[in-house]
């Protein structure tokens, strides 16, 4: 298990977030190890010592004359590799841009921000990105239509300006930016696929996975009333860009990957093109 951990919270019922009566907080009950609660604030902090899920736990808060009350009660997940989806971009217009002041999520040591960008139409490529100063790492389809995953090591700051280079003009690009936790800022393993005829519903790429890495996808299509289904792994978001292009995007990603191959398989409600573009990542 390496430093994730847990994001300790200012919980709603401590003593600065409610009546002053409030003398002190404890944890009444926690399957967690390795977490603690400041009595004061009511915080929860540590580095819990294994993964998997504890429910059922539970907060007392005290008052100045020992009465006591539980807050409802929550459940702490501990894995050791973590995606959030935090910004959502989309662009159509000149080759190179910039998307300004994009959302990062927390900071942390081991943080990494990936970017999933797709896009159908005229064929083209997106060919790189900056992203917070530091040259993308990534893997990207290089004809007819776009699918590709950058990356930067970017452990400090909230927002941060990502420069993308697209081989053609006029093309409308869908960005996915998550930020991803325990694993390593390199390309595990890769692979991509394009289908332009337009007569498929099935799409399918296999990589190798890490123990407690992470696997990252993004699929886009040129029909955007094809509904989108993904075998193993999670999908995370769809959008469809009805009113901008006949274009489904979709990303999907897993957590806490186990060693091994791993076929991804994307099929769609009805024929489409497509371009899928899968990525996996270390642990740490």
């Amino acid at each position: 298990m390496n430093s994730i951990a847990f994001w300790a919270a200012l919980l709603s019922g401590s003593r600065n977030g409610m009546d002053p009566r409030v003398s002190a907080t404890s944890l009444r009950s926690c399957y967690a190890d390795g977490l603690s609660i400041n009595s004061t604030t009511g915080e929860i902090f540590g580095t819990p010592t294994g993964t998997g899920v504890s429910p059922g736990i539970v907060v007392r808060v005290t008052d100045d004359i020992d009465q006591t009350d539980d807050l409802p009660s929550f459940t702490i997940t501990v894995r050791n590799s973590l995606i959030r989806l935090v910004d959502q971009r989309s662009h159509i217009g000149a080759a190179t841009f910039t998307l300004d002041d994009v959302e990062c999520g927390q900071e942390h040591a081991s943080r990494v921000i990936a970017v999933a960008a797709t896009g159908a139409g005229v064929s083209h490529e997106v060919s790189g990105m900056v992203i917070a100063s530091a040259t993308g790492l990534g893997v990207a389809t290089t004809n007819d239509r776009s699918a590709a995953i950058y990356f930067a090591a970017t452990p400090t700051g909230e927002t941060a300006d990502i420069d993308v280079t697209v081989s053609n003009i006029n093309i409308f690009v869908q960005f996915e930016v998550f930020s991803l936790y325990g694993v390593d800022a390199t390309v595990f393993d890769s692979d991509t696929l394009v289908d332009a005829s337009g007569l498929n519903d099935s799409f399918n790429a296999s990589v190798s996975a890490d123990d407690d890495g992470i696997v990252l996808a993004g699929f886009c299509s040129n029909n955007n009333s094809a509904s989108v289904t993904w075998t193993n792994l999670d999908e995370i978001s769809d959008v469809d860009t009805a009113g901008f292009a006949n274009e489904r995007h979709s990303t999907a990603g897993l957590m806490d990957s186990a060693a091994g191959t791993l076929s991804v398989t994307v099929e769609t409600s009805a024929a489409t093109g497509g371009s899928l573009v899968v990525v996996s990542f270390a642990g740490l």
